[in-house]
């Protein structure tokens, strides 16, 4: 009989099937910015980085709001 094993959550760098706890470390390193450095900041868009111990590249996060507009009515109102 063969022995369920522990997964541990992905790290930065590794490539495998993702379960549900490497759904959830994804989640806390979009929305947690300790160890994250901004470095800019507009109205629209906020940047951060942050290095890591398998690369000499920082990684970086982005944080953008994107404004949609119905094109019917963009249209609507060019036509008139």
């Amino acid at each position: 009989m063969r022995r369920a094993r522990k997964r541990k959550t992905m790290e930065v760098g590794e490539i495998r099937i993702a379960d549900q706890s490497d759904f959830d470390r994804l989640r806390d390193l979009c929305e947690i910015h300790d160890a994250w450095t901004q470095v800019y900041c507009s109205n629209m868009t906020l940047v951060w980085t942050r290095a890591n111990d398998v690369s000499d590249f920082n990684m970086i996060k982005v944080r953008a709001l994107a404004v949609v507009i119905n094109w019917c009515i963009l249209i609507h109102r060019q036509l008139q």
